[in-house]
């Protein structure tokens, strides 16, 4: 039960290069969890990621309804969980990810803005259970390489999802 996790791991391996975080990340299975701070989600963070880890399981596991036993789907390498670096709340994106990766017993990736967006960011991110840092310019360079709309219709469906989930 994530037992593993509560240790305290080295500090996180910052990957600054982009051939160095896209090797690193083709070793994973992501998990990528987006979404906003405690500013602008006032939800029940344990009761979030209580849903997020079911949704996940019924994603990842079949049950086979002659044996009802279960089986892993196409997860062939270690999961892990990518998400940004805000300060840890009792509510918002940094309760969730925290949370869901200490239920699931993964590491974190975490992504934190560049200096010249928010120079406290990094500064202020919780660091429990992480493993990876990137910087929030590398990955947008990376995840843009083959589609540069990828990003900000990703944006776009969080923000319209979580306006959703709050109303």
């Amino acid at each position: 039960e994530g037992s593993s996790l509560a240790m305290q791991i080295s500090p996180p391996k910052l990957l600054k290069d982009i051939a160095i975080l896209r090797s690193t990340l083709q070793q994973y299975h992501p998990l990528i969890i987006e979404g906003h701070g405690s500013s602008r989600d006032k939800r029940n963070a344990s009761l979030v990621s209580q849903r997020i880890v079911q949704s996940l399981h019924q994603r990842w596991y079949s049950s086979n309804s002659d044996s009802e036993t279960k089986s892993h789907r196409d997860i062939k390498r270690p999961i892990l969980l990518i998400s940004q670096g805000d300060p840890l709340e009792p509510t918002g994106i940094s309760a969730i990810t925290n949370q869901v990766a200490r239920d699931l017993g993964i590491y974190r990736c975490l992504v934190t803005l560049d200096e010249d967006i928010d120079p406290e960011h990094s500064i202020k991110a919780d660091r429990d259970n992480v493993q990876y840092e990137v910087k929030y310019s590398r990955l947008i360079e990376l995840l843009s390489e083959e589609d540069e709309g990828l990003v900000p219709r990703l944006e776009n469906a969080i923000d319209l999802e979580l306006e959703k989930m709050n109303e």
